[in-house]
């Protein structure tokens, strides 16, 4: 490492400019001194070869401008001096602080693994563990062969009655006896239940059943909680007022809607005259429309 740069000595009388020597390695820039008078200028000498250029040192601190002296003539170019001999090398500077540690590198890549080593010696033997789970028992082996058998043994004792076997087969059936007298006739049962009613079967050729359905259409004029009874004249068929509920009978049926629901059978009594309603408590209100629907069928022979 170089050490700091010495102070400064003071100017030496200019010799003759010797030749140009080759231009060495450029120290650091030491502090600049105060600039002192201009001397003389001296004669110029001749013009050596340029050298090599050296790396640029750091630059020094400017020191303060001296005054300007004048400028004297040029005198003659003088002979070129031979160079002086090498002043003595200055001592080393003290060592600069340590620099802080840089960055660490990245990871090399990995080296190739190393050839295998050679085994060790085998272990002692280590203490032995212990007992496993008791497995699950195994399937049943074959049956082996039976053995010969053994000598008869001394009969035991007589055993307890057993019990009574199975009864035999029946015998064959003996001959038919005389029949004997009729007996009385018992009391008729009851009726069983009535069966399922069987599909309708086609009607015979000339006769045709014919169909009507007949809608009557009107509003409640007022609320009610109570029965009420309307006229069939306060009803219209197709926008005609009805004279009459036409096509009651035994060969027809009729239906009551309440604000397009229907109604029950027991909550409405139908005549041709007019039509009762009991709403049961419930209030209807003005407005509501009452249909009367009345399915009727007639049958017409041709033949």
């Amino acid at each position: 490492m170089r050490g700091e740069p010495g102070q400064q000595g003071g100017y030496g009388l200019q010799g003759n400019q010797g030749p140009h020597g080759l231009q060495g390695v450029r120290g650091d820039a030491g502090p600049r001194g105060e600039q002192g008078n201009a001397g003389p200028v001296g004669p110029a000498g001749p013009v050596g070869p340029t050298g090599e250029s050296g790396p640029t040192g750091a630059t020094g601190a400017t020191g303060t401008a001296g005054p300007a002296g004048a400028t004297g003539p040029a005198g003659a170019t003088g002979a070129t001096g031979t160079a002086g001999l090498a002043g003595a090398t200055g001592p080393s500077g003290a060592p600069g602080a340590t620099g802080t540690a840089g960055l660490a590198g990245a990871t090399g890549p990995t080296g190739a693994p190393g050839a295998t080593g050679t085994a060790g010696l085998a272990g002692a033997t280590g203490p032995t563990g212990a007992a496993g789970a008791t497995g699950t028992v195994g399937p049943a082996g074959a049956t082996g062969p039976a053995g010969a058998p053994g000598a008869t043994g001394t009969a035991g004792l007589a055993g307890a009655t057993g019990p009574t076997g199975a009864a035999g087969a029946t015998g064959t059936a003996g001959l038919a006896g005389a029949t004997g007298p009729t007996g009385a006739t018992g009391a008729t049962g009851t009726a069983g239940p009535a069966g399922p009613t069987g599909s309708t079967g086609p009607l015979p050729a000339g006769i045709a059943v014919l169909p009507s359905n007949v809608l009557y259409l009107s509003f409640l004029q007022e609320d009610t909680s109570s029965p009420i009874t309307i006229g069939a004249g306060q009803f219209t068929v197709d926008g005609v007022p009805a004279a009459a509920f036409g096509g009651l009978g035994p060969s027809a049926y009729s239906m009551l809607y309440l604000n397009g629901v229907p109604q029950e059978k027991d909550l409405y009594t139908l005549i041709p005259a007019s039509v009762t309603i009991d709403p049961e408590g419930a209030t209807l209100f003005a407005g509501t429309p009452i249909m009367v629907q009345i399915v009727s069928f007639s049958v017409e022979i041709t033949a």
